[in-house]
């Protein structure tokens, strides 16, 4: 489970790396669709698949990091 978890904080950075790269919704959901099939959890998976089929991905991963910490 801790291991899940690290995964999914890292695979969040790596989406906030490719927003940064790229500026461009598209490219996160991209990189969200292609990071989903990592994850065994069901939680983490379903994370991966609302930010990839979200209009607005950043603010997802704004929240789902922001629940973590909580």
């Amino acid at each position: 489970m801790k291991n899940e978890a690290e995964a999914f904080m890292n695979a969040l950075t790596t989406l906030k790396l490719c927003w940064a790269i790229h500026r461009s919704n598209n490219a996160v959901r991209k990189c969200a669709g292609l990071l989903k099939c990592k994850f065994k959890e069901h939680l983490a998976y379903k994370s991966m698949l609302t930010i990839e089929s979200s209009s607005n991905p950043m603010l997802v991963i704004t929240l789902a990091e922001w629940e973590l910490k909580e």
